[in-house]
Parts: C-alpha cells; sequence; structure tokens
C-alpha cells in the first residue's frame, strides 16, 4: 500500500518504520523540517531498539521517505494514519491544535484527488472528537463528504517504549472503528497476519 503518516513523534515514526518494513511504501509527514532531514538522511528522529536499522534499510530502498508538505504526501497516497500528538493543558484537556492543523492538511490533500482516500485516527483523542471536530474539519477542508469521497476511522495505537516495533508486529488486539457508512477493510488489510 501507499500511507501516508502525519507526525514523526514517537508513534509516528514507528508506525511509518514498521509498515515500510512489511513492503509499504510510506511518507512521514512532519511540520518540523529538522525531523524529515533526519529521516531523509536515514536517521531515526526518536529513540526505539531497533528503529535505527529499520530506518537505514528503508530509507536505502526507497520504501521510506519524509516531507513537509502534508497535502502533496495524501495525493501521493491511499491512506493516511494521523499520529500527531495531543498534550495535555494544564486543566487537564487535550491540546488538539497540532491534531488539527494536520487534519486540514490532509483534507487539502483529498481535495486534489479524484479517488476516495482512507483517514485513520491514531492519535490519543476524547471519545467523540472524530465525529464532532475531526470530520467536519475534514469534509471543510476537502470540500467533500465523509463515506462517499473519503472514509474515516478511529484506529488507536498500543505501543510501549523500548519495546514499540514488538508491539507493533504483535498487538494484543487491533482496534478498528469506522464512522457511519465507511469501510475499513484496507485497514484490516493493513494490519492482516499481526
Amino acid at each position: 500500500m501507499k500511507i501516508s503518516v502525519f507526525g514523526m513523534g514517537y508513534v509516528g515514526c514507528v508506525t511509518a518504520a514498521a509498515l515500510s518494513r512489511r513492503g509499504n511504501v510510506v511518507v512521514g509527514v512532519d511540520v518540523n523540517q529538522e525531523k524529515v532531514e533526519s529521516l531523509n538522511r536515514a536517521m531515526a528522529p526518536v529513540l526505539e531498539p531497533g528503529l535505527a536499522e529499520i530506518i537505514r534499510e528503508s530509507v536505502r530502498t526507497g520504501s521510506l521517505r519524509a516531507v513537509a508538505n502534508g497535502a502533496l504526501a495524501v495525493h501521493e497516497t491511499d491512506l493516511s494514519l494521523v499520529c500527531v500528538g495531543t498534550p495535555a493543558r494544564k486543566n487537564g484537556s487535550f491540546d488538539y491544535s497540532h491534531l488539527l492543523s494536520a487534519i486540514t492538511e490532509v483534507g487539502e490533500g483529498i481535495k486534489r484527488k479524484s479517488e476516495k482516500h482512507v483517514v485513520a485516527i491514531r492519535s490519543t483523542v476524547l471519545p467523540g472528537t472524530t465525529e464532532g471536530m475531526l470530520i467536519p474539519e475534514l469534509e471543510k477542508s476537502s470540500g467533500k463528504k465523509v463515506g462517499r469521497d473519503f472514509t474515516v476511522h478511529t484506529n488507536p495505537e498500543f505501543l510501549r517504549e523500548s519495546s514499540a516495533l514488538h508491539d507493533f508486529d504483535n498487538p494484543p488486539f487491533v482496534v478498528i472503528g469506522n464512522a457511519p457508512g465507511c469501510d475499513g477493510s484496507m485497514l484490516e488489510k493493513l494490519y492482516a497476519g499481526t
């Protein structure tokens, strides 16, 4: 598959590397130019046992690269995994500003496509956030309709530091929540065998 992974922090970087190792073509997306350049030089922007070796090999073979232009990455791929951080504020609520920025870029990429695109939210969000905030932003920025022109899914991650690659390959379970009218078969195919 051709996959764009938004957010080259811990979860996104591990996810991108693990998927590229499985033979997928992966485009990592991050607003931080240093992370983009680091990944393109085959250097892991985060520390995780075994990650540096996978990134070196994936970049060498051309199955992994990074860009700062999210709309371009969406246009070149069939599936986007959004792994952008949602840090807690002092009052305990989540800061969704980075996530909303990424979602807007995804929508702008969908606007340029004639094919249906799959969007999976792996970022930490409270129940109702995808339906109440993220889907409306995708529809607004793309000018298209969920279920008809693109699908949206919730696909939380269960990765522990120092064993994230093992956890990705051996998950206790895989959760795929589908928005109304959205088929999750592409995500099921992506995780088949795990």
